[in-house]
């Protein structure tokens, strides 16, 4: 299973930025992919990046609406964590469909 863990406070924040950003484009996917500490989130032009800690070997995409929804209600954790197990998704307690992709001979630094 990949999973990575991000301070729930940044996460928010994260979310909410690209909300705000993409009022327009709601049928956008969400692609989350992580390199040197940091978890991107990117929605159509739009990518926030927060620090996190964990495994997360491939770039997931998922419907933005449920990305928006993952923060309502405001999780009451500390951190959230991140989990891909097949092709499902789970960012706190929610869970759906993903498309994940390995990456490839990825380097190490």
């Amino acid at each position: 299973m990949t999973m990575l863990q991000v301070d729930r406070a940044q996460f928010i924040d994260g979310v909410h930025v690209l909300a705000g950003m993409i009022k327009r484009k709601r049928q956008a996917k969400a692609v989350f992919t992580f390199a040197n500490g940091l978890l991107s989130i990117k929605i159509a032009n739009t990518v926030v990046e927060m620090p996190a800690t964990g495994e997360w070997s491939g770039t997931a995409k998922i419907a933005a609406q449920v990305l928006f929804g993952s923060t309502s209600p405001v999780p009451t954790v500390d951190t959230v964590t991140l989990a891909v197990e097949g092709d499902r998704l789970s960012i706190g307690r929610i869970s759906t469909h993903c498309e994940w992709t390995e990456i490839q001979n990825r380097r190490l630094i």
